[in-house]
């Protein structure tokens, strides 16, 4: 049975069930209470939203300072090492060269046209891209999200286009935030160019997006949608533990006969912890990258 279907709803109501908790518990610890569900504006001050600066594994000198709220929904109020691990490998040429496929017919040009991330969170891998001047980045995260968390990544936009010296000219021509739900046609098709699709993304980010198996079946419907021909999809994740290894990586067996999607690059990545929860265990520290992009059409295909 193909990921996305029936056969996880039981994983994705635990899932949901322990985001709503975690939702619940944070909001007895917090003082403002004007954030209460998806239409609120939260137009309050910005003591919910913390500033932070990553510094760059093997180059302090770049860092990108992000911004994250407590009310931001599941984990997204948390950075994880998927996300600094995609960021360093954007900005890093000799790691670049791990993930960007320059072969056969994939070449994309650096830094690539157009960009899309989905489910953002503290968007260190669209930053970089900001940093690295991708003429067109886009940041997503679910339309679930109250405003506050779109507030975030507004912050961390702008005060990195200062520090790089962006205009606000050039930045309001470069980036789009987006609130995108996976699988459907919304605000996104728009950011793409409408019906006419004519600005797909080169490049297609996933940071820690596959954990739910119910949500495969949509995150690949999306990316696809939103993939040129020889665009790039580049695919982030540790196993946290919430579902079996083996139905995390079905991912993968869907976007290759589902969507004609083959892996072309992947690295692995050792962290002492994990970073977004504090966890110590050293296996769910690992973080993996694969790259798709679509199916050459070659006898040697395997389909």
């Amino acid at each position: 049975m193909a990921a996305g279907s029936g056969s996880y709803d039981a994983d994705a109501d635990a899932t949901d069930a322990a985001d709503d908790q975690h939702e619940f518990i944070r909001s007895l610890f917090t003082i403002s209470t004007d954030c209460h569900g998806d239409d609120d504006d939260c137009d309050g001050d910005d003591d919910d939203i913390s500033e932070h600066t990553w510094i760059c594994p093997n180059n302090s000198s770049l860092s990108i300072i992000y911004h994250l709220t407590i009310y931001a929904p599941g984990h997204g109020n948390r950075i994880w090492n998927s996300s600094a691990c995609i960021a360093q490998h954007l900005l890093i040429p000799e790691f670049r060269s791990m993930i960007i496929d320059s072969t056969r017919q994939r070449r994309i040009e650096w830094p690539p046209k157009t960009c899309l991330e989905f489910g953002a969170g503290a968007a260190l891998p669209s930053l970089a891209l900001l940093h690295e001047g991708a003429y067109r980045v886009i940041l997503t995260d679910s339309a679930r999200a109250n405003n506050r968390t779109f507030d975030a990544l507004h912050k961390s936009v702008h005060v990195n286009a200062k520090v790089w010296n962006i205009s606000e000219e050039e930045l309001s021509h470069r980036v789009q935030i987006v609130p995108h739900t996976w699988g459907e046609a919304d605000e996104l098709s728009c950011a793409l160019g409408g019906e006419r699709n004519n600005n797909l993304a080169d490049l297609v980010i996933a940071s820690d997006c596959i954990y739910n198996p119910t949500h495969h079946l949509s995150l690949l419907q999306s990316a696809v949608r939103s993939m040129s021909d020889n665009g790039l999809f580049i695919v982030g994740y540790s196993l946290h533990g919430n579902v079996p290894p083996d139905r995390v990586l079905h991912f993968f067996h869907v976007a290759k006969h589902e969507f004609g999607l083959e892996i072309v690059k992947e690295v692995m990545r050792e962290y002492d912890c994990q970073e977004g929860i504090g966890s110590n265990d050293r296996n769910r520290a690992v973080v993996y990258v694969k790259v798709l992009a679509r199916q050459l059409n070659s006898p040697d295909d395997d389909t």
